[in-house]
């Protein structure tokens, strides 16, 4: 084969990725219904039953959001940490677009905020059951150290800080034994194994305490 057969088949390789990546695009787009400003809650999330060191779970309302939750077969796409409850409820969690004005790190969020109709369509709460109260606290101090740090989204081989690794690598200080099981994911834009907000509610230790969806008025 010579160079320029080569090259050919090269340039056809990559459009052919990228109209399969601008066709899984469009298929979720137009077949998984957005939240929109007219929307309202079936259930208000229960914030007395929240303490720190619990789960939060949303399902965003971007196109990012939408192919999270394909990939991984799921209701939510993102998942953060309370770390306070006073003076009012606080999660920190690594995203890329909640906040123009600091994209793509680890936030400092308002729950208000992480669960507000521009960034949720669903959310739900769950609690690590084997985390005693101290060790809540450290979850939670540590969480905090990374509030600014850069979003960085790689396979499990690689640095990676995104949502479900920012905490899964936390909880594995305090508890070596943890263990979730990463999913292989295969395409066209990305390949290998990635820890997604499923992985931590497919996990038996884990427990759902509330959860809220959006439905049409």
């Amino acid at each position: 084969m010579n160079k320029q057969t080569i090259i050919k088949a090269g340039a056809l390789v990559f459009l052919l990725t990228i109209i399969c990546s601008a066709a899984l695009t469009l298929f979720l787009v137009y077949t998984l219904p957005f939240n929109s400003s007219s929307d309202t809650r079936q259930h208000q999330p229960d914030l007395t039953k929240l303490s720190i060191g619990d789960l939060v779970f949303r399902m965003g309302t971007v196109t990012d959001s939408k192919v999270i939750a394909y990939a991984s077969d799921s209701r939510y796409s993102h998942i953060g940490v309370e770390v306070e409850t006073t003076p009012q409820i606080m999660v920190v969690h690594a995203t890329t677009s909640d906040q123009e004005e600091t994209p793509d790190q680890v936030l400092y969020s308002p729950i208000s905020d992480f669960w507000s109709y521009e960034q949720a369509q669903a959310g739900a709460a769950a609690r690590i059951s084997f985390l005693s109260d101290d060790e809540k606290q450290q979850l939670a101090q540590a969480l905090k150290t990374h509030i600014g740090e850069k979003f960085l989204l790689d396979t499990r081989e690689n640095p990676h800080l995104y949502c479900s690794t920012l905490i899964y690598d936390e909880l594995v200080k305090i508890h070596p034994e943890f263990s979730l099981e990463w999913k292989k994911i295969e395409l066209p834009v990305v390949r290998g194994e990635y820890l997604f907000p499923q992985n931590f509610l497919d996990h038996k230790a884990i427990i759902i305490t509330d959860e809220f969806t959006f439905t049409k008025k």
